[in-house]
């Protein structure tokens, strides 16, 4: 993932797929998750695919995006993925999914964005990144 693009979406869940597959209607977006199934079902939409494992951030993959959506059910991966993104990647904007609200704190200085489970749908995520 060297070439820039539009929005990464990182999550694992077809509902982040999901709100990947819409912007790709508009946007130059690539899904990044650590499951195939997940990948596949990105790809057979015609959503370009990155596969790799959370526990190590992204690997050692440059991201370069105007905006990253970082949205796993975990918030250690969530806090995880969006500090590689401003320490390794070329992302002017990261929206932070925070599942446990007693959290928000650890991302107050990493996000530019942060949002509920709630908010993770397209619609929130559009309005969200045309507000940054």
């Amino acid at each position: 993932m060297t070439s820039r693009v539009d929005v990464v979406v990182i999550g694992r869940t077809s509902d982040v797929r999901a709100v990947a597959e819409e912007l790709a209607a508009s946007q130059t977006v690539v899904f990044v998750t650590d499951r195939h199934d997940q990948a596949r079902a990105a790809e057979r939409a015609g959503v370009s695919t990155h596969r790799t494992t959370f526990e190590t951030g992204l690997g050692r993959e440059g991201v370069a995006a105007e905006a990253a959506l970082v949205a796993t059910e975990e918030d250690a991966v969530n806090l995880l993925l969006t500090q590689h993104l401003r320490v390794r990647g070329d992302v002017d904007t990261v929206i932070t999914r925070i599942n446990d609200e007693t959290r928000r704190v650890a991302f107050d200085d990493v996000a530019t964005e942060t949002l509920t489970p709630a908010e993770t749908d397209v619609r929130t995520v559009r309005d969200t990144l045309e507000a940054s």
